[in-house]
């Protein structure tokens, strides 16, 4: 069996946070989640849950491992929120 399919199946617990803006997503249990608090490591806003795995299609995984990728400049000009105090 699949890991994801009990998740999928009689609406069981999907283990995923998102953030709709950054279009990421985040394992619940994932040592970030904790870091910043439960807000999104882009832009400081809070994390959602997933409420189903479609939710999540197009969504890229975050993960502070993939290095200097998560302190890159948005395309549009703004700051990200990884390696700084958000702002007030």
């Amino acid at each position: 069996m699949l890991p994801w399919a009990s998740i999928t199946n009689g609406r069981g617990v999907v283990p995923y946070l998102k953030c709709e803006a950054c279009r990421i997503r985040l394992d619940r249990a994932s040592p970030e989640v904790t870091l910043f608090d439960g807000l999104c490591p882009m832009c400081g806003t809070g994390l959602e849950r997933a409420r189903d795995l479609t939710e999540l299609v197009g969504f890229r995984s975050f993960d502070l491992a993939q290095g200097d990728q998560a302190f890159e400049r948005t395309s549009g000009g703004q700051n990200q929120f990884v390696g700084r105090a958000p702002e007030a």
